[in-house]
């Protein structure tokens, strides 16, 4: 499974006392163990965070996983969520600097 970004975490206030699935509920590496327990898959399940390239890398490491015989059936799944204004903000900016030429 591709993820990237846990803007979640960081947008829950932290004066307020943790929850009982809080810790779960935030932790990058459940994702992955939720959805292959809901399905009934048995095998490795795994999360791949490489920023933007997380879905890529995720169905690349997939497809490895299938030419060498580790697996003979690979479900991959991706998910990115912006819920911050910060990172809305920071998002747009880069695309109007690549778009006008002011960075590389």
């Amino acid at each position: 499974m591709g993820l990237c970004n846990n803007e979640w975490k960081m947008s829950q206030n932290a004066s307020e006392p943790l929850g009982p699935y809080d810790t779960t509920g935030s932790a990058q590496s459940v994702p992955a163990n939720r959805v292959s327990f809901l399905l009934g898959l048995t095998g490795p399940s795994l999360v791949v965070d490489t920023a933007c390239s997380s879905s890529l890398a995720a169905v690349h490491t997939a497809i490895n996983a299938l030419r060498c015989g580790d697996c003979d059936v690979a479900l991959v799944a991706a998910a990115d969520l912006l819920v911050s204004s910060h990172s809305l903000k920071v998002l747009l900016h880069t695309f109007e600097a690549q778009y006008y030429n002011v960075i590389d």
